[in-house]
């Protein structure tokens, strides 16, 4: 519509408090989900564009979050550093899910300064639709564009060495239990899990690779616990999550199998999922809150310095050892 409207009229068309529209407006105190899509449909309806500032984005200070799922222990730990980062410089974050009229009804509204994209998957559209509007990093991840920065692991290389120490404890039926090959991390974890089985000369068995579509602890032990319940079972599991990890002893408890006696499993992220199994899982350990928090630094640096290059962040990991894997025999 081309008709003008004032926050009052958007106030009393969603039957809310001007006080709440303007919230909305600018990020700032608690606001249902439910009105919040309503007072921003009505302002969509109308094209009402608020003003921000001198009107430049820059002045919103308001850093988004692209996470389509917060449930994941990764993504909560990551966005905690992202949080530090920016509210240190003055930033409020707003995190987005995977809702593409939510995302596109935002970004028509120009609200933000600068977008974080905490997801792995090759398939996000998210990055095509803002990069030449707003300064974009990749957090967890690599770019396929050369002007978007990123901090990630090197996944590649913490696969082969997780695999590599279940082979020194004298596991040779390594089973993966891999997320779905749209996330970048799965296929570097996958391919490092290969070439660690081929650089001890052994074979992969193919149904023992399992690729689930989502992070999640009862679908993750109902696959392993099929695995276990065949004559013919893997002894070890490298697991590409710490929740995969937890389901993988779940489902060998119920399968009436010892962890680590019987099965071995190693977990990724170390994060407290941990530490509430029996027993332990032992885990690469990424420096989550890190990355979230390096992430928005360089945000921070493109948003403040636009001429500034794209840069690619690779932070160390480290394999936790715990009691779901024996001694290493080596």
């Amino acid at each position: 519509m081309d008709e003008k409207i004032t926050i009052q009229q958007i106030a009393e068309k969603a039957n809310v408090s001007i006080a709440t529209v303007s919230r909305i407006i600018n990020h700032k105190g608690p606001v249902k989900e439910s009105t919040r899509q309503k007072v921003l449909q009505i302002m969509d309806e109308y094209n009402f564009q608020p003003k921000t500032g001198q009107g430049s984005n820059r002045d919103a200070k308001t850093i988004l979050v692209y996470m389509p799922d917060f449930q994941n222990p990764f993504n909560a730990s990551a966005f905690e550093g992202i949080q530090k980062s920016a509210q240190a410089a003055g930033y409020q974050v707003l995190i987005l899910q995977d809702t593409q009229n939510d995302y596109q009804r935002l970004l028509k509204h120009d609200f933000v300064t600068g977008i974080i994209v905490l997801t792995s998957s090759t398939q996000s559209t998210i990055i095509d639709e803002v990069l030449n509007r707003y300064p974009v990093v990749v957090c967890s991840g690599v770019s396929k564009y050369p002007s978007v920065s990123s901090v990630c692991t090197d996944n590649f290389s913490a696969a082969k060495r997780a695999t590599e120490y279940l082979i020194s404890c004298n596991r040779k039926k390594v089973a993966l239990l891999n997320s779905s090959p749209q996330f970048n991390y799965s296929q570097q974890r996958e391919a490092g899990f290969r070439q660690a089985m081929s650089d001890a000369g052994l074979p992969v068995n193919e149904s023992w690779v399992v690729r689930l579509s989502t992070i999640n602890f009862n679908i993750a032990a109902s696959n392993m616990l099929h695995l276990f319940q065949q004559p013919d079972y893997p002894n070890a599991v490298f697991a590409v999550s710490d929740m995969y990890a937890a389901g993988t002893i779940q489902a060998a408890r119920q399968a009436g199998l010892r962890v680590p006696e019987d099965v071995a499993v190693i977990g990724f992220d170390n994060t407290e999922i941990c530490l509430l199994t029996d027993p332990p899982i032992t885990a690469v350990s990424q420096p989550i809150f890190e990355l979230g928090f390096q992430a928005c630094e360089l945000l921070l640096e493109r948003i403040d310095y636009p001429g500034t290059g794209a840069k690619q962040i690779v932070l160390d990991t480290e394999l936790i050892v715990r009691s779901s894997t024996p001694l290493n025999l080596r």
